[in-house]
């Protein structure tokens, strides 16, 4: 597998991102935590505080969305300008 996201902090358990799905790590192994409003792969992610910020990448390279970690619900983010470098 090859573009996709792994993040993590102290106060939350891993979250891996790949196309059009958003996964956990709990103690039964990966389970699946949302569905993306995009496909996404060779993007960038970060967690804040209000949740997973999915920007751009193959697929969607000019949208981001915030996934909300506790329902897993993904909301539309800002558009991107084509172009950027």
């Amino acid at each position: 597998m090859s573009g996709l996201t792994v993040d993590s902090s102290p106060v939350s358990p891993p979250v891996s991102c790949l196309e059009s799905t958003c996964s956990q790590l709990t103690p039964s192994g990966w389970e699946s935590l949302g569905a993306t409003l995009h496909p996404r792969t060779s993007h960038t992610t970060a967690l804040t505080p209000q949740g997973l910020l999915l920007v751009g990448g193959a697929g969607s390279p000019n949208t981001t969305e915030l996934m909300d970690l506790e329902t897993g619900q993904s909301r539309e983010g800002w558009r991107l300008e084509a172009g950027r470098q």
